[in-house]
């Protein structure tokens, strides 16, 4: 067959080919364009993330085997000796907690089938209310919503007891919720075989043998792996839920500026008044005077003026260290001035510093050096507000800029951030500063670039992994530099002076690191474990995903408190406007960024929000206050178009209008959302870490200066306090802070510990010694009997440490209760903790049969307690590792490679062992302790 000269052109082809020579290339055409991109890829991701996440749960009874599937994957499996026979217990925890969640949530349906015939034994898909299935019973109110039965405040348990099922499979599916359990084998509601998970934020879950209402026995299964395209989809719901709405409220505001376009020039003329040149910086001084006022208030009297997170008490010392002219302090005396574990201060090489960089201790330095650290957090705050509107008034307009100062001090994710210790309002200010010299750019070729690589590297030595997620799109905005051919010379020159200013910083990371540790190349263990950062450790893909998840969620309540129904898709709005600024799609470029690099990190981090996506907020409200402007403009000229269309009459767009409409709406926006989380009206979110309003700052966190101020009423002068311990930070870590790194002043803190306490009465020998508990906030001198410090009972009462026996034990003002127990039950436990431990002892001899060493760990750890731990590496071969049947807590572990030795606490007397003599100080206090050694030495 001949082939014809000239192929035939398709008719997709040839109707693209009509529409390059028809579709001027005008900028308005390359804007609309844009648009309907952009609008056909949110709508596809609209309709394809509707209904949010789904979760199959499939629950087994055979025999006494019971075995739990989450989503087609194994996640629990034990031999239970529960009963013969019993129905099921459904229970779903509050699904109204986190309003930005995806809808409907619930319990969609639940089927229970015969495992021998496949016969269906009972199923409800909720298609009407589980009120009107008399075979359920229930506990609480449950509220349907799209076929799915939700829960409130209290939660709600459908249950459905005296069936003689044996061996059976339960399913149940689940649509966006925070937490829940399935009971299998339940003949009433003290018994049955339990599996309780929590597929948001958490990601835990546990299978457990409940009788008489006690449980016997509990076994924590590995990390849920979701599927990531789920948990997407749900985060794409979250975002783009509001769409259609905001597309209603553009077209509403079309009709009002429609309206508005009629009023006369002369008025509009005559309700012009004219403002001087000075007045948009004097709006935004306002602006920043009170974000200083607001979150000075939070910080002071709300926060006490004080740290309300270990990482903080850190930075503070380490403020303190550089505040005094030195990079660190000399190495306390004993592990007793050791706030937390891991340790967030470490020593290397004699010297005492902290784990983090230089870039925020730097900031609270200058506070320390004024004896007013706790200004420095709003002064910054304050600061980054003033950023906000010179860029935004660089790069857009005034109008635009003083929206977007607006929108940042308005923000309650700010006010928090900006009245505490933490990094992030430093990093975002160090991100503001970096982005104001990279715009200004063309004012001072070489000088400006240079700074913006030394801010940008400031927030390196801050935020790494910010900086690190950064990289990317400024690398392509600096490379866009070099598009003009005729400016190309230049250009390449500021392209260096921005690297050479973020060498510089680089450069100042390892000189600090080096004059702090002893070396230049020295890493905390907490920040370097494989666990921590990347898919190489036991950290997945799935579980970042989730972790994106959670944080999206937050931000989506936290970043303005608006309603739901907008959420975050204005952030989106110049984007779905049509917008071709390149700064527009720059700052999507880092706000994505800057997020999504904290994929790789082990933890959510939820603390007064989502707090490692903080530094992304100034991006977002820029990106808000630009499509608000955009939005305005496009109105305007809408509303005019309509006008010629159907009045046959030409009109100018009135600005004025467009802008009036929505800013107006916007400003109201913010300020009921400021107004409501200050004052604290309504409860519009339940979340741990995440205050709903801002008297929930109170105490955040368990931190409070309750015992602070109990000694500063007794008067203490050349004192030393032992602290009395608890399993939590706040015992030690609440008073540490106060004191100066090289432990002098009239107050000196100690952890009170057994048999660890000579070299603290060594170091300390004239000093009169007290024992403080924190919990009971009580000051007594060291050996007294329980009373409060009275008139009688001064500092002259307390022993000098010199004058107290060597090796003197622990002073317990208060003996501890004895606590009434189940004999029986203890015993079980204590036989199951021998097993776990002799099951983790032969996982390690597993490992070091593969591997030539034990996993090796400097002190005592939990076992994968914390995501850092050496232990984790376990899990390679054993996974889950086990935990105390009693509390769900990690056991722990030492090695030096060749040997090793696992600890539990035990509830009776353990017997013979093999516990090193003495106890490591870390478990001294522990009693009770059994050891598993193995291995030389």
């Amino acid at each position: 067959m001949p082939v014809p000269a000239v192929l035939p052109v398709s008719a997709p082809r040839r109707w693209a080919q009509r529409l390059r020579r028809t579709w001027p290339r005008t900028p308005a055409s390359i804007a609309i364009t844009i648009a309907l991109g952009v609008n056909l890829l949110v709508a596809g991701a609209y309709l394809w993330s509707r209904g949010g996440e789904t979760i199959h749960l499939r629950m087994v009874a055979q025999d006494d085997h019971f075995t739990v599937f989450v989503n087609g994957r194994e996640q629990a499996s034990a031999r239970l000796e529960a009963a013969a026979t019993g129905g099921i217990r459904l229970t779903v925890a509050d699904t109204g907690a986190i309003p930005s969640l995806p809808t409907p949530r619930g319990i969609d349906s639940v089927r229970v089938t015969d495992l021998a015939t496949n016969a269906v034994l009972f199923q409800d898909d909720f298609s009407r209310s589980p009120r009107d299935n008399a075979a359920w019973r229930i506990v609480g109110t449950p509220l349907v919503n799209g076929g799915a039965v939700g829960a409130g405040q209290q939660g709600v348990t459908l249950q459905s007891f005296g069936h003689p099922w044996h061996n059976y499979a339960v399913d149940v599916t689940y649509r966006n919720i925070v937490a829940a359990s399935v009971r299998v084998r339940a003949a009433d509601e003290q018994n049955g075989v339990d599996f309780s998970f929590r597929p948001f934020r958490h990601l835990d879950n546990s299978l457990s043998l409940l009788v008489n209402g006690k449980t016997v026995t509990s076994i924590s299964g590995p990390t849920l792996k979701l599927s990531p395209q789920t948990t997407i989809r749900s985060m794409l719901w979250t975002l783009l839920d509001p769409y259609p709405k905001v597309a209603l409220l553009l077209l509403v505001g079309l009709i009002a500026v429609a309206v508005l376009q009629f009023v006369p020039a002369e008025t509009v003329r005559a309700l012009h008044v004219p403002l001087p040149r000075a007045a948009p910086w004097l709006a935004v001084g306002a602006m920043a005077a009170v974000a200083f006022a607001v979150t000075l208030f939070l910080g002071y009297v709300y926060g006490s003026h004080m740290p309300h997170v270990p990482d903080s008490v850190s930075y503070v010392f380490q403020a303190k260290v550089l505040a005094a002219g030195h990079l660190s302090a000399p190495a306390p005396p004993s592990p007793a001035f050791d706030f937390f574990f891991p340790p967030l201060i470490e020593v290397h090489h004699g010297r005492w510093a902290s784990v983090y960089p230089f870039g925020h201790p730097l900031v609270l330095a200058v506070g320390e050096l004024f004896r007013a650290i706790w200004l420095v957090p709003p002064l910054i705050g304050a600061a980054g507000v003033a950023l906000m509107f010179a860029v935004g008034r660089r790069l857009y307009n005034v109008r635009t800029a003083l929206l977007a100062a607006l929108l940042l001090a308005g923000s309650p994710f700010f006010m928090m951030s900006a009245s505490d210790y933490m990094s992030h309002n430093t990093a975002a200010f160090y991100v503001l500063l970096s982005v104001l010299f990279l715009v200004l750019h063309d004012r001072r070729p070489l000088l400006f670039p240079f700074l913006s690589g030394v801010f940008f590297g400031l927030l390196f030595n801050t935020r790494p992994l910010t900086a690190a997620g950064l990289v990317a799109p400024y690398g392509v905005m600096l490379l866009s530099f070099l598009v003009p051919r005729n400016g190309r010379k230049l250009a390449l020159k500021q392209i260096v002076a921005f690297a050479a200013g973020g060498l510089l910083m680089l450069l100042a990371y390892y000189l600090y690191t080096w004059g702090a540790t002893g070396s230049p190349f020295t890493i905390s263990a907490t920040q370097a474990n494989k666990n921590n950062v990347g898919f190489g450790g036991t950290h997945t893909l799935a579980a970042g995903v989730s972790n994106d998840q959670t944080q999206l969620a937050m931000l989506a309540l936290v970043l303005n408190d608006w309603p739901v129904y907008l959420g975050l898709v204005v952030v989106l709005l110049p984007f779905i406007l049509g917008t071709r600024n390149r700064w527009d799609w720059f700052f999507l470029a880092c706000a994505a960024m800057a997020m999504g690099v904290y994929t790789l990190y082990y933890s959510p981090g939820i603390m007064h929000g989502p707090r490692y996506w903080y530094e992304a907020t100034p991006f977002l409200l820029l990106l808000t206050a630009r499509g608000v402007d955009r939005a305005a403009r496009l109105l305007a000229a809408g509303a005019a178009h309509l006008r010629t269309r159907l009045l046959r009459t030409e009109a100018a767009p009135a600005e004025w209008a467009g802008v009036s409409v929505t800013y107006a709406f916007v400003v109201v926006l913010i300020a009921a959302g400021a107004y409501g989380w200050l004052r604290g009206d309504g409860k519009p979110w339940r979340i741990d870490l995440m205050p709903a309003h801002a008297r929930d700052l109170r105490g955040f966190n368990g931190a409070n200066d309750a015992f602070t101020r109990t000694v500063a009423a007794a008067h203490l002068h050349n004192a030393l306090v032992l602290m009395q311990p608890c399993p939590n930070w706040q015992c030690y870590g609440t008073v540490f802070w106060t004191m100066s790194p090289w432990l002098t002043g009239n107050v000196v803190y100690a952890r009170n510990l057994d048999g660890g306490l000579q070299p603290v009465f060594d170091a300390f020998p004239d000093r009169r010694v007290y024992i403080g508990d924190w919990a009971a906030r009580t000051l007594l001198p060291y050996g007294a009997t329980p009373a409060a410090v009275g008139p009688s009972q001064g500092p002259a009462t307390a022993p000098r440490a010199k004058e107290i026996p060597t090796e003197a034990p622990r002073a317990t003002p208060t003996p501890a209760p004895t606590p009434t127990i189940d004999v029986a039950l203890a015993s079980r436990r204590d036989t199951a903790r021998r097993k776990d431990l002799d099951a983790v002892a032969a996982a390690l001899d597993r490992y070091r049969s593969q591997h030539g060493a034990y996993p090796q760990v400097n002190g005592v750890q939990t076992l994968c307690g914390y995501p850092s731990d050496v232990g984790c590496v376990l899990k390679k071969v054993l996974d889950p590792l086990p935990t105390d049947p009693r509390n769900n807590q990690s056991y722990w572990y030492t090695s030096d490679g060749t040997s090793f030795t696992l600890f539990a606490e035990m509830e009776e007397a353990p017997g013979p062992s093999q516990c090193p003599n003495p106890a490591p100080e870390h478990l001294a206090g522990v009693p009770n302790l059994y050891c598993v050694h193995r291995g030389s030495g």
